[in-house]
């Protein structure tokens, strides 16, 4: 430790001094906490488990550092060049981040918890198994990004673009995904309840497995979506575009597929029970492999067809 105490005061003293160039140095486990480091270049440097909480470091170069399981909580940021830095395990709660570069940025379990990210370009950036519990990701671009079983809990994806990103195994409960784009998304075995989707475009996206139960999902298009064995009880699908999507064993007992458009939908042992497909644009043909039992058919006729069978579960 008194080495390391050593390298801290040589850091310090030389950054009092005017130095600014601290690129390739080695730290772990020093408590640089609270301290203004405003424009200093740590690139290419490894700084393991270090305490950088709530310290200044507006516009500094972390390109290419190694910051495994550091402390950012609550430190300034802004403008930083993090750019192709290892910061997987570190805790970034409530940091500035805003204009900084993230250019393949490895966050994977890093902990974000109510970091404001919004309008930051996050394209392929890896967030696999990381903590983004409250965190604003508004209008931020993460096409591509790795969000598998990543913790969203209360996260804000208002507007933001989240095309061909991985989202299977992830907790998105309560998150607010309007008017969010995820297109080809892939959603799969995600828990949604309690999410706001109003205004969402999800051409082409995979929720197979995922639990959406009582979900708002009126007028979105899902067009060539896959809701295989998806839970979907009592979903609102008021409207919605469901052409060629797959509802293979799904569970759409309850829900409303009023005036839906269910053209070229696979519907074979999806759970219809008390659901309601009044002047929803499919044929009647479609339900011919679907369980259906005090079901309101789109012509307005209700179907008791499976009530005493054991298709109804």
């Amino acid at each position: 430790m008194a080495v390391e105490s050593e390298a801290v005061a040589a850091l310090l003293s030389k950054y009092q001094a005017g130095e600014r160039n601290f690129s390739a140095i080695k730290l772990s486990k020093v408590d640089l906490s609270g301290l203004d480091l405003r424009g200093a270049n740590f690139s290419r440097s490894t700084l393991w488990e270090v305490d950088l909480s709530q310290a200044n470091l507006e516009g500094v170069n972390f390109s290419q550092a190694d910051l495994s399981n550091s402390s950012f909580w609550e430190a300034n940021l802004r403008g930083a060049n993090l750019t192709q830095a290892n910061c997987s395990g570190a805790d970034f709660c409530g940091a500035n981040l805003q204009n900084a570069k993230l250019d393949n940025i490895n966050f994977r379990l890093a902990i974000l918890n109510r970091t404001d990210l919004s309008n930051l370009d996050l394209r392929n950036i890896n967030l696999s198994k990381a903590y983004l519990l409250e965190t604003n990701l508004e209008g931020a671009n993460l096409e591509g990004a790795n969000l598998n079983h990543a913790f969203m809990y209360s996260a804000i994806f208002r507007r933001a673009s989240l095309r061909s990103a991985n989202l299977s195994e992830a907790d998105l409960t309560s998150t607010n995904l309007q008017e969010a784009d995820l297109t080809k998304a892939d959603v799969s075995e995600s828990d949604l309840q309690g999410a706001m989707l109003t205004g969402a475009i999800a051409v082409g996206s995979t929720f197979r497995l995922a639990n959406l139960t009582g979900l708002d999902l009126s007028a979105i298009n899902f067009e060539g979506a896959n809701f295989s064995k998806a839970i979907l009880c009592g979903v609102n699908f008021t409207e919605a575009k469901l052409m060629r999507v797959n509802f293979w064993q799904a569970d759409l007992s309850r829900a409303k597929l009023f005036s839906a458009d269910l053209t070229g939908a696979d519907l074979s042992g999806a759970n219809l029970v008390q659901a309601n497909l009044y002047r929803a644009i499919m044929p009647p043909r479609w339900l011919e492999n679907a369980k259906v039992c005090n079901t309101t058919l789109p012509d307005g006729n209700i179907s008791n067809r499976d009530c005493n069978s054991q298709k109804v579960s």
